[in-house]
């Protein structure tokens, strides 16, 4: 190994899928927006397929069509975009569900498939979170208005919650009451067939939401509790790690890295490690990110340059030994948690910024 890895531990992965589903007693859609939160979309989407996973959701139109053209054939849903011919016709060409946030998209939308097929929508209602969505109100209006159409299937009703990370959240029993209601006036006026989901995964593992038909799991499917907690039910999927590529001995008052940020008290042996913030390594972590190495944490010193790290060293260190940025905190390891807290930020940043030319090895 001479860079550095992202390596994603698939049963972890299958164990999360299985953990979501038992918790939320409903099916899970796994949420591989971002490249599957920085894991790796195409791997990831091979991994769950293969453990009975039918829906996938992500954001953008591009996203889908990157996991459907390594060979996917199940259901995926995009869920932000652009009304142009384009777009739609890719949908259609790829076999994409897209969801629609407002009512003002139908019509467009209706006049492009017209001649190319069938498209199958989502109707995304706005309960609480005052972003995307068309407005609670209009939704049974909507919904008719697509059923109007001939080319347009009306597949499902979602919503989005506000601070399910956290259990008996009043906003989050408002939008839960919401939809629900929502839910049966669709029943009523005889939409029976329409899937409907709400819960996040922070909705999975801390609410009750198995009268829904499924629950779209993001950060935890990667094993990590949506409120940055330890959840010993969730099983973190990847350790990153890369090599010593260098050992050097350093005097005292010698200055490390851009800016000197760190200058040594003493005589100091310190390890080059080739990965940096255009890896993913917040640069805001500078001089307070621990990794670790030969069975111990060691500190990152100095500002985390763009392409590497250096870090304390002992005398038994080597080149060539694997360090480890982060990993499961049960193994010693610093966490991806512990990594963001650091840098200031979630675990979900941390993880989106995972670079491309960082290895993903799926173990």
């Amino acid at each position: 190994m001479n860079t550095a890895t992202a390596i994603i531990n698939s049963t972890a992965l299958i164990k999360n899928y299985q953990y979501l589903k038992r918790v939320s007693n409903t099916e899970v859609m796994g949420v591989l927006k971002a490249n599957a939160y920085g894991h790796g979309a195409i791997g990831v989407a091979r991994i769950l397929r293969s453990a009975g996973m039918n829906w996938i959701g992500v954001a953008t139109i591009a996203e889908a069509i990157e996991i459907r053209e390594s060979g996917d054939s199940g259901r995926i849903l995009a869920w932000l975009y652009q009304v142009e011919p384009e777009t739609i016709s890719q949908a259609l060409l790829h076999n994409i569900d897209l969801a629609i946030f407002d009512a003002a998209q139908i019509n467009p939308i209706s006049h492009i498939v017209s001649e190319q097929g069938n498209l199958r929508i989502h109707l995304h209602v706005d309960t609480g979170m005052s972003r995307g969505g068309l407005a609670a109100s209009d939704a049974l209006t909507a919904a008719a208005v697509v059923q109007s159409h001939s080319k347009l299937t009306l597949v499902g009703c979602f919503t989005h919650l506000v601070s399910s990370e956290f259990p008996d959240n009043e906003i989050v029993n408002n939008q839960l009451m919401q939809f629900r209601s929502i839910k049966n006036d669709f029943s009523l006026a005889g939409q029976k067939d329409v899937l409907f989901h709400i819960a996040n995964s922070g909705g999975a593992i801390n609410y009750d939401v198995s009268d829904f038909d499924f629950v779209r799991s993001g950060i935890s499917l990667y094993g990590i509790d949506p409120a940055d907690n330890v959840n010993p039910n969730l099983i973190p999927v990847m350790q990153l790690v890369a090599p010593v590529i260098q050992i050097k001995h350093l005097q005292i008052s010698t200055g490390i890295g851009y800016g000197h940020t760190f200058i040594t008290d003493s005589d100091e042996r310190v390890a080059l490690v080739p990965i940096g913030y255009a890896d993913g390594i917040p640069r805001t972590a500078s001089g307070k990110a621990e990794v670790w190495l030969n069975g111990s944490k060691r500190k990152v010193l100095g500002t985390i340059s763009m392409d590497q790290i250096v870090i304390s060293a002992s005398e038994s260190d080597k080149v060539g030994d694997l360090v480890t940025i982060f990993g499961e905190s049960s193994k010693g390891f610093p966490s991806v948690i512990d990594l963001a807290k650091s840098a200031g930020t979630i675990s979900y940043e941390v993880l989106v910024r995972i670079g491309q030319r960082v290895f993903r090895d799926y173990v």
